[in-house]
């Protein structure tokens, strides 16, 4: 799973950029894109159907399918937030899924170079911390943590994937980070500079009210 930096204003026009060759007939460059978000459909996938190979054959049914919408694409939103849309979609009205939504669990992914040792541990503590307290929580709560937390989305981002309200995400993530703030506590991991810092894209546009 990949964390992202919501300042991502450059990255959405280097995409539409791309989208821009791929319309006026150059096919090839939609691989950057596919390339360059995969990761993230797949890891979505996986929390959806707990199987590699099908996580690998829904991500690229998403990646086809956004492939042949493209000329309906509107620059009213991301590319990233489109895709995330059409996966979401796929994903909820899928045959083959049997089991609910439930947060990925492939932490590897998580490890970032431009963290020390304290705050990739820190980052991990919390990221198994969030899964642990909404495990048992209903499937669309768990679908906005992840998309929250973990793909680094705003509430605008999920509530247009989702169709949830933006009140009721928000409610949602208010929930959350007062379960983390008793997880950071009881578990004394660190203050709150360390967690800013391992975290920023829990913190950013808002105060570190959890």
């Amino acid at each position: 799973m990949i964390v992202l930096n919501k300042s991502h204003e450059s990255t959405k026009e280097k995409d539409f950029a791309i989208i821009k060759k791929v319309l006026k007939g150059n096919c090839d460059a939609f691989g950057e894109l596919v390339l360059k978000y995969q990761n993230r459909v797949l890891s979505l996938g996986y929390s959806f159907f707990k199987n590699k190979e099908d996580a690998q054959d829904f991500c690229q049914d998403v990646m086809l399918k956004a492939y042949q919408a493209l000329p309906n694409f509107k620059k009213t939103s991301s590319f990233y937030t489109w895709l995330m849309r059409i996966a979401y979609n796929m994903a909820i009205n899928s045959t083959n899924r049997k089991n609910q939504f439930s947060l990925s669990s492939e932490e590897e992914d998580f490890v970032s170079s431009i963290l020390s040792p304290e705050e990739n541990f820190i980052q991990r503590c919390l990221q198994t911390a969030i899964k642990k307290a909404v495990n048992n929580l209903p499937e669309n709560y768990k679908i906005c943590i992840e998309l929250y937390f973990f793909y680094s989305l705003t509430y605008a981002d999920i509530e247009e994937i989702t169709g949830i309200p933006k009140g009721t995400i928000k409610s949602y993530i208010f929930r959350a980070k007062r379960i983390l703030k008793t997880e950071i506590e009881v578990a004394g991991l660190a203050n709150v500079a360390t967690i800013a810092k391992a975290l920023p894209y829990l913190l950013v546009g808002e105060k570190y009210e959890m």
